[in-house]
């Protein structure tokens, strides 16, 4: 069997190499790994469950999150530091990871999603054919 996720797998490149933008700023990740899974822990402080939104498409795990301020006063903001508005961030899981595989808690503006590690079988990188 071969281990799908390692240090140098796609999966991290993104949190270790790229994506440098605010949106990464604002959703702080740890991840994982066990035996079975491998474990997200995403900070979302001030954001409600109903208000995220996580999706998987072409090995992307997708994370979006929409955070409003309650606008009913009509004070004016003399310094505004908090971020407001929409914001996603993404993380490859493979082609392999399906929607069954991932669960998701959100507890105290914590985002915990868990991905069960698929058993990939090693594929012969070259075959042969018999001589008789």
């Amino acid at each position: 069997m071969k281990n799908y996720m390692t240090t140098y797998d796609p999966f991290f490149d993104q949190i270790l190499f790229g994506n440098r933008s605010s949106d990464s700023k604002l959703m702080r990740t740890n991840i994982k790994e066990t035996k079975e899974n491998y474990e997200l822990t995403i900070d979302l402080p001030g954001v409600n469950k109903e208000d995220v939104n996580v999706s998987l498409k072409e090995g992307n795990l997708t994370v979006t999150c929409k955070k409003i301020e309650n606008k009913k006063d009509e004070s004016v903001f003399l310094l505004k530091e908090r971020f407001e508005g929409t914001y996603s961030r993404s993380y490859y899981v493979g082609d392999e990871i399906k929607i069954q595989d991932i669960t998701a808690k959100m507890e105290n503006g914590v985002l915990s999603l868990t991905i069960n590690k698929k058993k990939i079988e090693e594929k012969p990188t070259e075959q042969f054919v018999p001589i008789l």
